[in-house]
C-alpha cells in the first residue's frame, strides 16, 4: 500500500458501526421512555390514591380527626380533666390533616401493589363496601352517644353470639386499632411525664411499658365492643364478608400501610407538641414567668403545674385530686447523653440538596423528615433499647449518605468550587440586574447573579454590591434543624503598583 493512498473500511465494519449506533440510540430512547413512563406512573398512582382516600372516607377522617377522638380514652385515664383539656388544645394546634394524609400516601406508595389497589377500589365501590364506609363515618362523626353507651352496657348482661364475637376479634387483630390507640395514648403520657410526681424516679420507657401492659386488654375489649356497635346493622353474612376482605392479601396490605403511615404522622405530631412546649418554656424564661401561649392552651388550674411552678391563686390541695406537685427534672434526658456523640457525627445535608430531593425523590425526603423528627425528641431516643437505637442510627446514616450522594449531579457550573480559587473581578448592571464577574483558577470568567449556586457547599448568592458578594450556606443537621453560615467574596483590585 502506498503512503498517502486512501483506505476504505470493509463494508461489514460500516454495517456493524451503523448497527451499534442504532442499538445505542434505541437504548437511550428506551431509557428515556421508561423514565417518562415511571414518572407518569408515579403521578397516576398518587391520583388513584387520592380518589381512594375519598372513596373510603380516609380524607374526611383526616379532617375530622383531632383530640376529640381520644377524649373518651383520656377521660378513663388517670389524668385530671384540666390536663386532658390542655392535651386537646395542644393537639388542635399542631395537628395537620394534609400531613397525616401524606404520611399514609407515602407508606402506600413505598410498597405499591397495583393488583391490591384494584381489588380495594372494586370492593369499596361495592354495595357492602359503601355500607361499611357509611357505618365508619357515622360512628366517627357521632362519637360516644347515649345510644352507644347503652349498647356497651347491655353487652355486659347480654353478650354477643360466639361467631359474631369471633368475627370482631379477627377484624380487630387485622386492623390493629388497639395498638394504634395505645401508641397515641402513650404519646400523651410522654408529654405529661415530667409533671407527675407519681412517676418520679422511673424511666419514661418503663412507665410507658407498664401503662401499655395494664391497659392493653381493656382497650382491646373496648374496640371489640365498638366494632359490634358500629356494625350492628350488618348481617352475620355481611360481617363475615367484610372480615374476609380485611384478612385478604389486599386488605392486610392496606391496613398495614394505613397504620404505619398513621404512626409516622403521630411521631411528627409528637415532635410538634414537644416544640410547642419548648416554645412556652422559652416565652416564660423571656417574659419572667409569663406566657400568652400557655394561657391559651392550659386552663388556670394546670398552667403552673405545666411550668413546674405553683399558681398562687389556686389552693395546694384539690378536693378530688389531693396534693398536686410537679415532678422534678425529667431524668430521661440524662440517659440521652450517652448517645450524643454518635448523633452529632451524622453528616450534614446542604439545604439546596435537601430541597432538590423533595422534588426528585419524595420517598427519600419523607424518610429523612421522619427520622429528623424522631431524633429531635431526646426522650424518644432515650427510651429505645440499645439494639433498636443503633439499628435506627444505622438506617438514618444510610439515608443521609444516600442524600449526600446526589450532590455530584447538582454540581453544574465551574464556580461550585473552593472559594480560594474564585476571584470577584468586577460588577456590571444589566436590565436593572446586578451581575458579578467571577474568575476561576483556570483564568476563565463567569457571570453570576443573585440566587446562583456558588462555592463547594451549595451556597446561594444572596447579595451583590459594588465591592463584595454575600453567599448563604445552609445545611440540615440530624435533628432537622437548619444551620446557616455566610461567606463573603470581596472585590480585589489587582492593578500593578507604581514603581
Amino acid at each position: 500500500m502506498k503512503l498517502g493512498s486512501s483506505h476504505k473500511p470493509p463494508k461489514f465494519v460500516i454495517t456493524l458501526a451503523i448497527a451499534l449506533f442504532i442499538v445505542a440510540f434505541l437504548g437511550v430512547t428506551s431509557l428515556s421512555i421508561a423514565l417518562e413512563s415511571e414518572k407518569a406512573g408515579s403521578k397516576n398512582r398518587k391520583v388513584m390514591l387520592d380518589r381512594f382516600f375519598q372513596l373510603t372516607g380516609i380524607e374526611k377522617t383526616a379532617h375530622q380527626m383531632d383530640a376529640r377522638l381520644f377524649g373518651d380514652r383520656l377521660e378513663q385515664s388517670q389524668f385530671p380533666p384540666g390536663q386532658i383539656m390542655m392535651l386537646k388544645n395542644m393537639m388542635n394546634r399542631v395537628y395537620e390533616p394534609e400531613e397525616w394524609l401524606q404520611s399514609i400516601r407515602h407508606r402506600m406508595l413505598a410498597n405499591y401493589q397495583p393488583q391490591y389497589m384494584r381489588a380495594l377500589s372494586k370492593w369499596y365501590q361495592s354495595p357492602l363496601g359503601k355500607k361499611i364506609v357509611r357505618a365508619e363515618m357515622k360512628d366517627l362523626s357521632e362519637g360516644m352517644t347515649e345510644e352507644k353507651k347503652v349498647f356497651l352496657d347491655q353487652l355486659k348482661y347480654y353478650p354477643p353470639k360466639e361467631n359474631r364475637l369471633e368475627l370482631a376479634e379477627r377484624l380487630e387483630t387485622t386492623v390493629g386499632m388497639t395498638n394504634h390507640t395505645m401508641d397515641t395514648f402513650l404519646m400523651f403520657v410522654r408529654v405529661l411525664y415530667p409533671f407527675h410526681s407519681k412517676w418520679k424516679g422511673q424511666p419514661v420507657r418503663k412507665v410507658s411499658r407498664n401503662i401499655r401492659d395494664d391497659n392493653f386488654d381493656l382497650e382491646r375489649e373496648y374496640f371489640l365492643q365498638s366494632f359490634l356497635y358500629k356494625f350492628r346493622y350488618l348481617s352475620d353474612k355481611e360481617l363475615s364478608q367484610y372480615v374476609n376482605f380485611a384478612t385478604s392479601s389486599a386488605g392486610k396490605w392496606f391496613y398495614r400501610s394505613y397504620f404505619r403511615g398513621s404512626r409516622d404522622a403521630l411521631e411528627q405530631t409528637s415532635v410538634k407538641v414537644q416544640r410547642l412546649m419548648d416554645l412556652i418554656q422559652g416565652e416564660m424564661e423571656a417574659e419572667n414567668g409569663k406566657s400568652d401561649l400557655l394561657k391559651e392552651i392550659a386552663p388556670p388550674g394546670q398552667r403552673y403545674i405545666f411550668a413546674r411552678m405553683r399558681d398562687p391563686f389556686i389552693p395546694l390541695v384539690d378536693p378530688q385530686e389531693g396534693l398536686i406537685q410537679p415532678a422534678e427534672k425529667d431524668e430521661s434526658k440524662m440517659e440521652f447523653r450517652k448517645f450524643a456523640d454518635e448523633l452529632k457525627n451524622l453528616p450534614l445535608i446542604p439545604m439546596e440538596v435537601y430541597r432538590n430531593i423533595k422534588n426528585t425523590d419524595p420517598r427519600l425526603y419523607a424518610d429523612l423528615e421522619h427520622y429528623g423528627g424522631l431524633f429531635s425528641r431526646e426522650e424518644k431516643i432515650a427510651s429505645m433499647g440499645e439494639s433498636d437505637y443503633f439499628d435506627t442510627v444505622n438506617k438514618y446514616k444510610a439515608l443521609i449518605q444516600k442524600a449526600n450522594e446526589t450532590k455530584p449531579s447538582m454540581i453544574l457550573t465551574p464556580i461550585q468550587t473552593d472559594y480560594e480559587s474564585l476571584k470577584l473581578v468586577g460588577v456590571i448592571w444589566k436590565n436593572n440586574e446586578t451581575i458579578a464577574l467571577i474568575e476561576t483558577g483556570d483564568n476563565k470568567g463567569h457571570s453570576v447573579k443573585e440566587g446562583d449556586l456558588l462555592g463547594p457547599n451549595f451556597g446561594v448568592v444572596e447579595t451583590i454590591t459594588n465591592d463584595q458578594m454575600l453567599i448563604l450556606e445552609q445545611t440540615r443537621d440530624y435533628r432537622g434543624n437548619i444551620l446557616s453560615n455566610k461567606k463573603q467574596l470581596e472585590f480585589i483590585n489587582e492593578a500593578p503598583e507604581e514603581g
